[in-house]
């Protein structure tokens, strides 16, 4: 051994010592190294680093880990401290290539050491800065660096990433570091390893195109909430453009983080620019596009909904803006800027959003001033919608609102919808009935076009709508503010109900009417009285039934959609009367096949709802199947129709829901699951008689393989019926071939079985064994042998393991 290796080796167990002094030993082994130079260069210097190597080698496989961690501590510090010269430069290189080359180690505690003397070395220096590390190597440390990060090992994988993390180059698009965060970020399954990686990667174009497209919407709370956090805390806020800013906003309030968005809301509002506060709020709500949020042909509680989500965010904006200034003054600022409120729904919702949260008396003072601008006839829908709702936040008489906005309405228009029923659901029963005759009154008196006939049925069926069932009973012509004249005049009793009046005068005239709008919202209100009353739907099914049969388009979307509604409100009581529920039932049935996609969308929606709330309906598994078929249809569909896209949403979250419901108990939920297995032998029947591609066959296998994932026993039982079906059309060639391709698709799961699958797992495997058999001389057949085989290995495996496990206890039994 030679004497430069003996002092090395001297130094290196001194260091295992608790009181070794390190800088001591790092100025031994410095001054080593000067005197050895002097003498044959290119040898001392091999026999100096491979001396320090083999020092670390013995390091790195010790079990003595307290003694371990010191020599550790002692190499980090010679890493560090070789920088005085070239000669000190070279060594400390060498050394960190050779501890690069040895990431592949098949033992993890060298792995773990090793990423842990690299750590604490690279977290001494800035390597892309310093130049530390020759340039000729740090592209091959890189390298090595990118499979250190995929460590099988999760404490050394950890380590391994802080190592990596110190190679990013964050102006080099093609850094492979970062390429790889990138990739362990969106495929890994450790949320902490995602966690750690998020704390540690730059942030450039790519990584920020990255967070901002993809991680603030993982599926992992805490990776979604890190991704926001990083964003707040490294993005300039000039990078927040407007659809960026809603993006974080609908992100955080659906991960519920109010903390973060009210950190996200001073840094967009209050930054050291010239603007005053209240043109920043304004510029902020402009920012959320209102007009574009907005949706006036929908209803009116997806509305509250979308409003509800807004206001979330400026109860957060109003507390930080009342914490820096005095509500008084901000009022005066929110007036003087609002000089044109009813062209610019951006200050109006920006006076909606301060009444509602600001709390204080100055602002009623222009309440009378807003009442006037319902006087403009210019006004157009969504300013009149959020001067309404401010009106209503000031207290003024609800009643005045009503006649300034029926006098502005005086024709038919689907948008003022929305604004009738915001005010309609604000006022008493009494209110809505005297406005109902108001108009009612009008046209009777006047003569009318179908315009005003169509505003009638419109108010009426939201009057309908906001009833309770109470209400309706308690509705009679007493609670009318009717003149004597008036009640003179009234060819009934004071006592009837006013409402079996409207529809007896005004809903049933106008079924039959030309226009198909007067008919779609005769039916429509017809629909709604039908709700409220169970005589009522009785009297006037036929009606429904003649416009499912006999009309097109919207008239027939109507029906369908009250039919639907009456059968899931009335269930109990037509439940009573099996024979009519049996009807309704068989009209609807026919039209999850209607050609009219709004139509399939509400009757298929209807079905989800009477199953998933357990109403016991005829043919269950026939209707499942068609429900399956419906969905299928959706994806033959080329063109880009809405309720198509709402359909297969809606029958999606009701395979989901239906073979996991809650709401029953774990004997419903494993009905529904077998039940749900069973109909793939309806479906593939009714797909394989439209000779339909082994593809779409496939797809349908695959989304059977989906919806019966966690559910005990679905996978075994279409296995079971899928060889049925082979094993009975064994003489039909293509038929034969098209089932065990959609065979193939499936296998089995450790959650697929419990105590009770002994009798499915003998089934199934009987019958491959006969599939085998009947088939081997079947070249067609036999090129799958392999993969038959392979399921046949699996349901032996897990019916010998359940074999086992029940004699196991029926010996704990005796």
């Amino acid at each position: 051994m030679s004497s430069t290796r003996e002092k090395i080796i001297k130094i290196f167990d001194q260091s295992q010592e608790p009181y070794f002094d390190i800088d001591e030993g790092v100025h031994k082994l410095r001054d080593l190294l000067a005197q050895g130079t002097l003498g044959d260069k290119d040898l001392f210097l091999s026999d100096y680093t491979n001396s320090i190597i083999r020092c670390m080698q013995i390091v790195l496989v010790s079990h003595e880990v307290f003694r371990c961690n010191l020599v550790i501590e002692f190499l980090v510090q010679v890493l560090i401290q070789f920088d005085k010269s070239e000669i000190e430069y070279q060594v400390k290189n060498e050394i960190i290539f050779y501890l690069f080359s040895i990431i592949r180690s098949n033992s993890d505690t060298v792995r773990l050491r090793l990423y842990e003397i690299l750590k604490k070395y690279l977290d001494s220096i800035k390597l892309t800065l310093s130049g530390e590390i020759d340039e000729k190597i740090f592209s091959k440390i890189q390298l090595l660096s990118l499979d250190a990060i995929r460590d099988c090992n999760l404490n050394a994988q950890l380590k391994a990433i802080q190592v990596a993390s110190h190679f990013q180059v964050p102006h080099d698009s093609d850094c492979k570091i970062i390429n790889g965060f990138i990739n362990l970020l969106r495929h890994d399954a450790s949320t902490q390893i995602r966690l750690l990686i998020l704390d540690l990667i730059v942030l450039n174009d790519l990584t920020f195109n990255f967070i901002k497209n993809r991680l603030i919407y993982d599926s992992v709370e805490q990776i979604r909430n890190k991704a926001l956090q990083l964003i707040e805390n490294k993005v300039p806020r000039e990078f927040f453009q407007p659809l960026f800013r809603k993006q974080i906003i609908d992100c955080l309030l659906r991960n519920q983080n109010g903390e973060l968005l009210r950190k996200f809301i001073r840094k967009w509002l209050f930054c050291s620019d010239q603007k005053n506060l209240v043109e920043k709020v304004y510029l902020f709500i402009c920012d959320l596009d209102l007009e574009g949020t907005w949706f006036i042909n929908t209803d009116y509680f997806y509305v509250t909904y979308l409003e509800d989500k807004l206001f979330k965010t400026m109860d957060l904006v109003f507390e930080e803006i009342f914490a820096k200034e005095k509500i008084e003054i901000f009022a005066q600022e929110i007036l003087d800027t609002g000089k044109n409120l009813i062209k610019d729904i951006n200050i109006l919702f920006l006076v909606r959003s301060f009444v509602k949260f600001s709390k204080i008396e100055t602002m009623s003072d222009i309440g009378q001033k807003l009442f006037a601008k319902l006087k403009n006839r210019d006004i157009k829908i969504l300013p009149l919608y959020q001067l309404i709702t401010i009106l209503i936040d000031l207290k003024m008489n609800k009643v005045n609102i009503l006649t300034e906005i029926d006098d502005l309405t005086s024709f038919y228009d689907k948008k003022y919808e929305l604004v009738y029923e915001v005010l309609l659901r604000q006022v008493d029963n009494k209110i809505r009935l005297n406005f109902l005759w108001k108009i009612y009154d009008d046209l009777i008196v006047h003569t009318v076009d179908k315009d005003q006939r169509k505003k009638f049925l419109t108010i009426i069926y939201i009057v309908l709508d906001t009833m309770t069932d109470k209400d309706f009973e308690n509705s009679t012509m007493l609670d009318l503010n009717l003149s004597l004249n008036d009640q003179l005049n009234i060819d009934v009793d004071l006592n009837q109900n006013i409402i079996e009046y409207f529809i007896e005068k005004i809903v049933i005239t106008n079924i039959s009417d030309l226009d198909p709008k007067v008919r779609a919202l005769a039916a429509r209100a017809l629909g709604h009285a039908s709700l409220l009353d169970y005589e009522i739907a009785i009297n006037y099914l036929q009606i429904f039934y003649q416009m499912i049969n006999l009309d097109y388009s919207e008239p027939v979307c109507e029906a369908t959609n009250s039919l639907v509604n009456i059968l899931l409100h009335h269930a109990e009581k037509l439940s009573l009367n099996y024979d009519l529920f049996i009807k309704i039932f068989d009209r609807l049935e026919n039209q999850i096949d209607c050609e009219d996609s709004k139509c399939t969308y509400l009757t298929c929606a209807g079905f989800c709802k009477l199953l998933l709330n357990n109403v016991e309906v005829p043919s269950r598994s026939l209707l499942l199947s068609k429900l399956v078929l419906a969905y299928f249809r959706c994806d033959r569909e080329t063109n880009s129709d809405l309720m198509v896209k709402k359909l297969k949403a809606c029958l999606g979250e009701f395979f989901t829901l239906f073979k996991n419901d809650d709401i029953h108990n774990e004997i419903y939920r494993s009905r529904n699951s077998v039940l749900l297995s069973k109909t793939i032998k309806i479906v593939l029947k009714y797909l394989i008689k439209k000779n339909l591609p082994i593809n779409d066959l496939k797809h349908v296998a695959k989304f059977y393989y989906y919806i019966t994932s966690d559910c005990k026993n679905g996978r075994l039982i279409i296995i079971n019926l899928i060889l049925d079906e082979i094993l009975k059309a064994s003489s039909n060639y293509y038929l034969t071939q098209k089932l065990i391709e959609v065979l193939l698709e499936f296998s089995v799961n450790d959650s697929d079985v419990d105590e009770i699958s002994q009798k499915y797992l003998n089934l199934v495997y009987e019958q491959l064994e006969n599939l085998i058999s009947k088939f081997k001389r079947e070249k067609w057949i036999m090129n799958r042998e392999y993969e038959i085989r392979c399921l046949i290995s699996s349901i032996k495996s897990f019916r010998n393991r359940a074999g086992s496990g029940t004699k196991r206890k029926l010996d704990q039994d005796k």
